[in-house]
């Protein structure tokens, strides 16, 4: 019977529909037969024919059971749109052995599959075996290559190659003849002991610069150039002598002109929270120091103690700044204003 997803239960039609890819018609055809009574073929074959809507056809005769079977498979090979068939009593599907198997069949498969596997064989080593051939081809054309082709020089000379080993890095398979009658030909000068024996020496020409910039072995120096970037109107220029200006501090004392007092700030921390500026400055008077000015500064967190901006004259800073000047625990340092970038303000440090 239908249901409404598109799953029909009737066990003949389960059994086919899975099988009848994997076995021969004749094997199916005489399994179902001899597990399924005449109704339930009859019943299968009803309801396929409604679910596919094909005219059923009514076999007659000692063999419709094997002819309605035979009709079932073809309908199930040929519809594209069918349901899927379950079975609801598994007891009702066949058990399928190996007497139910043709076994010629299986042979002449597995005949089939070692044939295909011994063309595949056959046509792969002949694809390496091309392949490799190609590869030597190449390297063989590459070496010959090689050979003939010889970077530019000037000035060959027949004694300067002896005993050198430029024969020794070409392959076997260049023809050293070949390789000899070049050299031949590109060998007009002498060298210069053949030179220097016959007497003639030129002299040097302006062509001959570059002779210069060598050291006592005959080896050219190489100078490494400074590469500048490419400018429009660019002139290169000598360097000029800098003056800084400094500044200069006058020595006369007998002017009624005077200096100002040069001011510096100084952080003072650790202080109890009962401290006050007044008490900072009778300790100052106390200790005959003068004090220019002080300031309480502002904790960004919650602490227990105080920290205080005092503004002492330069020549005092050395006294303020020892350890014998402030009490027992007491810190203190340069003050520093640090500017704060991203905020664009100063913060107190």
């Amino acid at each position: 019977m239908p249901c409404e997803c598109n799953l029909v239960i009737n066990e003949l039609l389960c059994f086919l529909q899975n099988k009848c890819d994997v076995m021969d018609e004749l094997s199916l055809v005489q399994i179902c037969s001899a597990w399924y009574n005449e109704e339930e073929i009859e019943c299968a074959k009803t309801l396929l024919c409604e679910l596919v809507k094909i005219r059923k056809v009514i076999r007659k005769g000692d063999k419709r059971n094997q002819n309605n079977i035979s009709d079932v498979i073809k309908t199930l090979k040929e519809s594209e749109h069918l349901p899927t068939f379950a079975a609801k009593d598994l007891n009702r599907l066949p058990s399928v052995t190996f007497d139910h198997l043709d076994v010629s069949s299986l042979l002449k498969t597995l005949a089939t599959l070692k044939n295909e596997l011994l063309t595949y064989q056959t046509e792969t080593r002949n694809s390496v075996s091309k392949l490799e051939c190609e590869i030597k081809e190449l390297k063989e054309k590459r070496v010959a290559d090689c050979c003939h082709v010889l970077p530019a020089t000037q000035n060959y000379s027949n004694d300067s190659m002896k005993g050198s080993n430029v024969v020794n890095t070409i392959s076997n398979n260049c023809n050293l003849r070949d390789f000899s009658s070049f050299l031949t030909k590109k060998t007009p000068v002498l060298n210069f002991s053949q030179a220097v024996m016959s007497g003639k020496v030129s002299d040097p020409s302006i062509n001959d610069s570059t002779i210069q910039d060598t050291d006592d072995q005959g080896f050219r120096l190489v100078t490494r150039k400074r590469k500048r970037p490419h400018i429009e109107n660019y002139q290169e220029t000598s360097n000029r002598p800098y003056f800084q200006s400094k500044n200069k501090r006058g020595t006369n004392g007998t002017t009624a002109l005077k200096a100002a007092e040069q001011i510096i700030p100084v952080y003072i921390s650790r202080f109890c929270n009962d401290c006050t500026e007044t008490d900072i400055q009778n300790y100052f008077k106390e200790n005959e120091r003068c004090l220019f000015g002080i300031e309480t500064l502002k904790q960004k967190k919650e602490t227990n103690f105080k920290s205080f901006k005092i503004l002492v004259a330069k020549k005092d800073l050395s006294i303020v700044l020892k350890e014998d000047f402030w009490p027992e625990s007491i810190v203190f340092r340069v003050f520093k204003q640090r500017f704060n970038v991203n905020q664009g303000s100063a913060a107190l440090t």
